[in-house]
């Protein structure tokens, strides 16, 4: 009886020293990782709003050129240039419907234009910023990120970005709002099958002999620096061969991380809609391509693309037909493009395409047939087809140059396109 006791209690502490450490492990690799993939995901949403304030602020200085101002004397308007911009929100109201963020414009501390509203739907224009940020941008100057911070009674990942007017001198902001919910459902769930997995591989664990620990251990291990690895962004590390060859419940372990790891990285890098590249992953790719053009003279060509008249595909097909071109057009781009160069969707109906190893003449006419093939293209959707025409703004590129110069002159040759009747391709050294 007490032999019985003592193999009893023996197999007891078996289980309490190889389950109790497991657990801790797992707690600790979990948190490590969520706050690792929180870092990430904080600083990938950054990155979209200062791009997306950005673009904001490039729309602005184009479509109202000159100076923010106050005009009047019973009602006070904010002028830009010659414009009146209070109540004018059908452009931030699109960025919103795109990209599902709140965005305002601030003259000095105050909201003049703003997608947020109140239970009654009314626009909370008029409502100043916090004290923070007025010290942090309007008083500084500089550009500041603030996790879960209250806007409008709600917690918003929010960036803010200073406007300033011809004489360097800050006149206001622009915010932009990304519910902090999205984001913990987004964090949540990417982290669960992990939580599951680790869950599993504890309970299963427990049954095995005190023999086999010493290889559990190491094979945990690799694990655990498979996971610290992704929880560090880094989705491209390989899995060690002979884990992902065990047939027990460790290896499914280790081809589910795998899995995982493949899954993150489409996430980031992938465009959810189109299934090409996201802007994240152009942005990456033009960034590595500069350098080689800087290092060894790599010739390439940089395009930005445009849908003609999307708004018009939407409001006659519905966005389901909108959708639809979008995953045509982005089909037609990657069949276009060889395996060194890239097409990515760029943001909305918007598509970067970049040649690699091409001057600008041969790039000019793998583009021309790429547009003819997306005229002569229809789009089925439900019982109907849909047509579309593109105009596209052709830049070379060089490795003196930032992604920023390339994408802004790209985008005025586009914009001088759609000035000239769309359906075009502008390049300003072919003409």
């Amino acid at each position: 009886m007490k032999d019985k006791k003592k193999i009893s209690g023996l197999y007891r502490q078996m289980l309490l020293i190889t389950i109790l450490p497991l657990i801790c492990m797992g707690v600790v690799i979990m948190a490590f990782f969520y706050k690792g993939f929180e870092a990430s995901m904080q600083k990938e949403v950054k990155n979209e709003m200062k791009n997306m304030a950005f673009s904001i602020e490039e729309a602005y200085d184009s479509i109202y050129p000159g100076d923010y101002r106050l005009v009047g004397e019973n009602y006070l308007a904010v002028v830009k240039g010659e414009s009146v911009l209070n109540g004018h929100t059908g452009y931030i109201d699109s960025i919103h419907k795109e990209s599902s963020m709140e965005i305002s414009l601030f003259y000095e501390d105050a909201r003049i234009l703003t997608t947020l509203t109140d239970g009654n739907g009314e626009r909370i224009v008029g409502s100043t910023a916090h004290t923070i940020v007025i010290n942090d941008v309007l008083k500084g100057g500089r550009e500041s990120f603030y996790p879960k911070a209250d806007i409008g009674g709600s917690k918003y990942f929010a960036y803010y970005k200073p406007i300033c007017n011809s004489d360097g001198s800050v006149v206001g902001m622009i915010e932009l709002g990304k519910p902090a919910s999205d984001i913990d459902r987004m964090i949540l769930k990417a982290v669960l099958p992990i939580l599951i997995i680790v869950a599993a591989a504890t309970i299963l664990v427990a049954f095995i002999t005190f023999s086999y620990a010493t290889g559990i251990t190491k094979t945990i291990k690799t694990l655990d620096n498979s996971l610290n690895s992704i929880a560090a962004g880094n989705l491209t590390s390989d899995m060690d061969a002979q884990v992902l060859k065990r047939e027990d419940e460790l290896g499914h372990i280790a081809n589910s991380i795998k899995y995982m790891q493949k899954e993150l990285k489409n996430l980031v890098e992938q465009d959810a809609l189109t299934g090409i590249a996201n802007r994240r992953s152009g942005e990456k790719y033009l960034r590595s391509l500069i350098k080689q053009s800087a290092a060894n003279g790599t010739k390439f060509v940089v395009v930005i693309g445009d849908i003609d008249l999307f708004k018009k595909v939407n409001d006659t097909f519905g966005h389901e037909g909108g959708d639809t071109a979008l995953k045509g057009v982005a089909a037609i781009l990657k069949k276009n493009v060889k395996k060194s160069e890239m097409a990515a969707r760029w943001g909305g109906e918007e598509f970067l395409i970049v040649f690699r190893d091409c001057t600008l003449s041969l790039a000019y006419e793998r583009l021309e047939n790429i547009l003819e093939e997306i005229r002569n293209t229809e789009f089925d959707y439900t019982d109907r087809s849909i047509r579309v025409t593109m105009t596209f703004g052709m830049q070379e590129g060089s490795g003196d140059m930032t992604i920023e110069t390339l994408v802004r002159l790209a985008d005025e040759l586009l914009y001088k396109g759609k000035q000239n009747g769309r359906n075009q391709i502008c390049t300003s050294d072919l003409e």
